[in-house]
């Protein structure tokens, strides 16, 4: 049987899911997302990757991280959050780092109607 080498073994088992977002986020750099959307998918990333602390890796418990972190957002920002997390997870099973998306079941939430009123100016 073959030695393996301990700090493969260890590099495999600990993943910094800080340096893999950001390899994310150069990878989505190099398709074109526009430095608002990269900022934005960034900073969403950041928040929920500072909240969790386990094992990315550790795919159950990424699910109950993912649903407490969007758990009181509003519409508008709990789907630009399920978008960036959906897609930063779709990559990580793309590098082999989890076998499915922990983001898979949830739904976008319905964007309430935004309501214009025109003013009239007098001449």
């Amino acid at each position: 049987m073959a030695n393996k080498d301990p700090k493969l073994l260890t590099a495999q088992r600990d993943i910094n899911p800080f340096s893999l977002m950001e390899e994310f986020i150069i990878m989505r750099q190099t398709q074109g997302g526009t430095k608002f959307t990269l900022s934005s998918i960034q900073s969403g990333l950041r928040n929920f990757l500072a909240e969790y602390k386990g094992n990315i890796k550790g795919v159950k418990k990424l699910k109950q991280a993912v649903h407490l972190f969007l758990a009181d957002k509003k519409n508008g920002y709990y789907n630009k959050l399920l978008q960036a997390l959906r897609q930063f997870f779709e990559y990580c099973i793309g590098e082999d780092i989890l076998k499915e998306n922990p983001c898979d079941g949830l739904k976008h939430k319905r964007e309430g109607a935004r309501i214009v009123q025109h003013m009239r100016i007098r001449l």
